[in-house]
C-alpha cells in the first residue's frame, strides 16, 4: 500500500518544478546579444509609445523572462536561486502593483516549498524501494507529496498574479 501511495504521489508531482530558488532582489538583467543602445533607441523612435513600453513574458524551463517592448531588452529574469521585484517594473499602475505584491509574496516560498517537498518525496521513495515499508517512509512520502502540492499551489497563484499584473500594466499604458 505504501508503494502505491508513493507512486501516486510521484505521478502527481512529476510535472512540478524541483529546482530550489531563494527569494532575493536582483538588478535588472540586460541581454548582451542585443544591439547597442543607440541602435535600440533609433528603432524605438519609429515605434509607438505602447509598442516600445508594453511588457511581455517568456517562459524558459523553470525560469521567466520579462521583456519591454516589441524588440526590447530583458528587464527581469528568474532562474536558479533568484527572482525579481515585480512591483518596481509595473510601478505606474496601481492595479498592477497590487497583483505584483501577490506575485512577490508567493513565488519564492512556492519554489522553495516545491523543491523541498520533491526532495523529501524522492528520498522517501528511494528508501521505500530499498527497504521494508515502515511508518517513517510512509510519512515521508505523504509529507513530501503534500509539501510539493502546496508549493505548486503557491506557484500557480504567483503565476496568475504575474499575468494579471502584466495585463494591468499594459492596459494602463497610453496608446
Amino acid at each position: 500500500m505504501t508503494r502505491f501511495l508513493g507512486y501516486m504521489a510521484l505521478a502527481c508531482c512529476a510535472a512540478l518544478p524541483v529546482a530550489a530558488e531563494a527569494q532575493a532582489n536582483i538588478q535588472p538583467v540586460t541581454d548582451t546579444r542585443l544591439p547597442n543602445p543607440s541602435v535600440a533607441a533609433a528603432t524605438t523612435d519609429t515605434l509607438s509609445y505602447y509598442d516600445a513600453n508594453a511588457l511581455r513574458v517568456e517562459s524558459r524551463g523553470q525560469g521567466l523572462r520579462i521583456f519591454r517592448g516589441i524588440n526590447g531588452p530583458v528587464i527581469a529574469e528568474t532562474g536558479a536561486f533568484h527572482t525579481f521585484d515585480l512591483t518596481r517594473i509595473v510601478a505606474p499602475s496601481e492595479n498592477a502593483i497590487r497583483e505584483a505584491h501577490e506575485f512577490n509574496r508567493n513565488y519564492g516560498p512556492g519554489m522553495v516549498t516545491t523543491a523541498v517537498g520533491g526532495l523529501i518525496l524522492g528520498v522517501a521513495l528511494a528508501f521505500d524501494l530499498n527497504s521494508d515499508s515502515n511508518w517513517a517512509i510512509a510519512a515521508g512520502e505523504v509529507g513530501g507529496g503534500a509539501l510539493a502540492i502546496y508549493g505548486a499551489r503557491r506557484l500557480n497563484v504567483s503565476y496568475s498574479a504575474l499575468s494579471k499584473s502584466i495585463w494591468w500594466y499594459n492596459r494602463d499604458l497610453k496608446k
